[in-house]
């Protein structure tokens, strides 16, 4: 069991080193970048259309932005 966890933390240490050396060695090299997609602006955005669809609801509208 101990060589089990021993080595497996020995090759998360080794990729953390080699990733920030990397950074370090060769700075065109972007570490982070940003993708933009965000599950948090996702989640905010399914909630506010949610809330919207329910308003609509109980003024007897349709739930749909055509109206059919």
């Amino acid at each position: 069991m101990f060589n089990t966890v021993f080595f497996t933390f020995l090759g998360i240490m080794t990729t953390i080193v080699v990733d920030v050396s990397y950074t370090i060695l060769d700075p065109r090299i972007k570490y982070s970048s940003k993708s933009g997609f965000s599950y948090f602006n996702m989640f905010v955005r399914s909630y506010k259309r949610n809330q919207e669809f329910k308003l609509r609801k109980a003024k007897g509208g349709q739930n749909d932005i055509k109206g059919i």
